[in-house]
This record gives structure tokens, C-alpha cells and sequence, in this order.
């Protein structure tokens, strides 16, 4: 871990020489670098250290770039703070742990067959889900051209705070109150209520849930779910509901029951090329294969009753406790009888930070205009420039 300090030169490096030689002969250990990203170097106040903290710069600019032109068996990333370097590594040992090369996962898998989900669909459902959420929803933007940008390349990660009772949990010891990424979220808590303002992302993120299951389906590659969503083999079946139009279903049902629920459920796998009868939906929930994403509870009309829709989601919990639940909601809607029982845990969407506004731009304008993000200056840097300028 590398900020403005080498250290001892002979050390630090004769250290990590060594390991690399080793690692290529054998494999062991493994090398990860973590650099603070500085925007600009920060000179001591004291002007006799100027000069060697200036040569300790010096060195470790040399030595990442030696790394970054050298060899591909590296692995390194980048921090800006305590915060942020903690969910890095955090981020970083989670995969590492479930790394499919690794003996311990390479054992686990040979003795149990795992699947990628517990009930086999057609690849038809997983297509049609491909089909409607792949590309980011940006009506509007420019009515005189037409732009497909993907979800996936334009996704940032949300961070979330949990709620109080959230941080009294046994499983919630690895954070400490403070935000974490919304994927470590769905990885230790499997009810979520997702509470942010109108566009902070509560819908996009039930999106890329089921986006991203769906194209580890079709490509057998469990990686993929791991490193977007960490989630674990065998991944559950996204089943995407739209509250209001459940909330339409019901007023027509003039029934908000479980059964109501499972039928339009039903009806959804219809829609979405897999029929698929009320039985062997109920066996699915009760073998706890599915994750419901349940989108927008602030957009059930009000005289439909928000607070009803949330018992019957209660009731499902109870009768299928053994799938994953993720509902979105606005923050101003949940409030009083609308709030969720039955061990919900609430995340609400913190606002992206500088780093987080300076990847969405990357992103936007390299797939915008076509180029590689490398090329892309990050705008929260130039912003940086112009301000001490003036």
C-alpha cells in the first residue's frame, strides 16, 4: 500500500523483486499493489523535508510506472482515502477468497454440483431480460440523435448507509457505519428496502441485479455475478415486478392476497417468453430459488393503499422466507404503516462523491464518443485546476 512514501528503496523493492521471481516459478505468493490516487504532490511544512519527501515521490512514481509497463501477473488498484481503501480491500479479498482457481473453491465445488440456479428455465426468459434492460434509459437527452448506451459499462457502484437496527446485526460487522457499496449490501442482507430520492438510481440498480444473473446464465460464468453483484453460486432467478403495475393487477383482483401475487407473478414469466403455472412458481418460491425485485412501492396509488401492497409483501416473506428480496422506494413514501417489517433491512442511496461524478463522466463520454476511458481526463481534476486558477 503506496502513497507519498516509498521507504527504504533496497527493501521495498528487493521485497517485491524477490516475490514476483517466486510467483512466477511456483505461483505463490500473490502480488497486489494499492496506490493512494494524489491528484498533485503535498509538500511538508517543515523546508528541510521538502526536498527528501520530493525524492520519495520521485521513486514511487518510477516504481508504479515500472509496474504498469511490466508484467501482466500484477494486480494493483487505486484508493483516495482510509474510506475508500477499506472498501477496496474489502471488495478485493471477497473476490480473492471466491476466486474459481483457488483449492478451497476448486474442492467446494467438487463435492456439490452446483448450478447456476435451482430450477432450470428456458434461456429464452434470461434473453428477453438481456433484451429490456441492457441499454440505460436516457429519453430525453438529445431528441436529435439516438443513443444505445449499456448499462453494464455505465454502471457505478451506489453506496448506501444502513439503518441503525441494520448496524446491531451479527452479520453486520463488516462495516463500520459508515456507507458500503450497495453489492456488499445485497451480499450480507437478503430483504432490502433500497430508499433514495427521484434518479438516484433505485430502479437501474433492480436492472443491473437481474441483467447481470441473466447474462451469467447464458454464459455459464458464474465470474460475472460475483464480480458486479457478489453473489455466490447457485444464483437465484430475478423475477422484476413492477409495483404499480401489480398495484393495477390487485385493484382488478379486487384481491391484495398471495395468491393475487403469485398470479401475476406468473403472468409476468408469460410475458417474458416462459410460461410457467402457478405450481411450479410456488414450488420455485418455496425452494427459495428467486430474488424479487420489486420496483417503485412509492408508485402504488394512493388510493390503492401503499400500506396494503407492503403486508402483502410481508405475507410473501412468510410464506417463501428463503428468497431474496430487493424493493425500491422513494424516501419521502416510506414512512409510517408503508414501512417494511419481517427483518427488512433499509439502505438509503448516498449521493455519488467526486470520485463517484468523475467515473460516471469517464464513462459517459467514452462511450458517447466512442474512445477508451484512459483518454477520458477525469473532469473532478479539471474542475480542481480551474478552481485554483481563479
Amino acid at each position: 500500500m503506496v502513497g507519498q512514501r516509498f521507504g527504504q528503496q533496497t527493501g521495498t523493492e528487493e521485497e517485491f523483486d524477490w516475490a514476483l521471481e517466486q510467483y512466477r516459478q511456483i505461483g505463490f505468493p500473490e502480488i497486489k499493489w494499492f496506490f493512494r490516487k494524489i491528484e498533485e504532490f503535498k509538500a511538508p511544512s517543515d523546508i528541510a523535508r521538502i526536498a527528501e519527501a520530493l525524492e520519495q515521490w520521485k521513486k514511487v512514481s518510477a516504481f508504479r510506472e515500472r509496474l504498469e509497463q511490466g508484467t501482466p501477473l500484477l494486480f494493483y488498484k487505486e484508493f483516495t482515502d482510509t474510506a475508500h481503501f477499506r472498501e477496496v480491500l474489502r471488495e478485493d479479498l471477497s473476490l480473492w477468497l471466491s476466486a474459481p482457481a483457488h483449492p478451497w473453491v476448486v474442492a467446494r465445488e467438487n463435492t456439490a454440483e452446483l448450478q447456476l440456479a435451482r430450477v432450470e428455465l428456458p434461456r429464452r426468459y434470461y434473453e428477453n431480460i438481456v433484451h429490456d434492460f441492457q441499454w440505460l434509459d436516457i429519453a430525453g437527452i438529445d431528441n436529435n440523435r439516438a443513443f444505445q448506451i449499456p448499462l453494464s459499462d455505465m454502471y457505478v457502484r451506489l453506496r448506501v448507509m444502513l439503518d441503525e437496527d441494520a448496524q446491531t446485526e451479527p452479520s453486520s460487522d463488516f462495516h463500520d457505519n459508515g456507507p458500503i457499496n450497495i453489492q456488499t449490501a445485497l451480499e450480507h442482507y437478503r430483504r432490502l428496502v433500497i430508499v433514495g430520492d427521484p434518479g438516484s438510481g433505485k430502479s437501474t440498480f433492480l436492472k443491473f441485479i437481474a441483467l447481470m444473473i441473466a447474462r451469467s446464465v447464458l454464459n455459464d460464468d458464474a465470474v460475472l455475478a460475483l464480480e458486479t453483484l457478489n453473489l455466490e453460486l447457485p444464483l437465484p432467478i430475478p423475477i422484476f415486478v413492477s409495483c404499480w403495475d401489480l398495484s393495477d393487477y390487485i385493484r382488478k383482483r379486487e384481491a391484495a392476497t398471495i395468491s393475487a401475487l403469485t398470479d401475476f407473478i406468473a403472468e409476468r414469466f408469460t410475458a417474458m417468453g416462459c410460461e410457467i403455472t402457478t405450481d411450479a412458481l410456488q414450488h420455485m418460491l418455496n425452494a427459495g430459488s428467486c430474488c424479487l425485485l420489486l420496483d417503485g412501492m412509492d408508485e402504488v396509488p394512493p388510493e390503492q393503499g401503499p400500506a396494503l401492497v407492503s403486508r402483502l409483501f410481508e405475507t410473501c416473506v412468510v410464506t417463501y422466507p428463503e428468497n431474496r428480496y430487493v424493493i425500491t422506494s422513494r424516501v419521502r413514501a416510506y414512512t409510517g404503516d408503508t414501512i417494511l417489517r419481517e427483518g427488512f433491512t433499509r439502505c438509503d442511496i448516498q449521493e455519488f462523491n467526486q470520485e463517484d461524478r468523475g467515473e460516471f463522466l469517464r464513462n459517459w463520454f467514452a462511450l458517447l464518443f466512442k474512445v477508451s476511458r484512459n483518454n477520458v481526463t477525469s473532469p473532478g481534476a479539471e474542475v480542481s485546476k480551474r478552481s485554483r486558477a481563479c
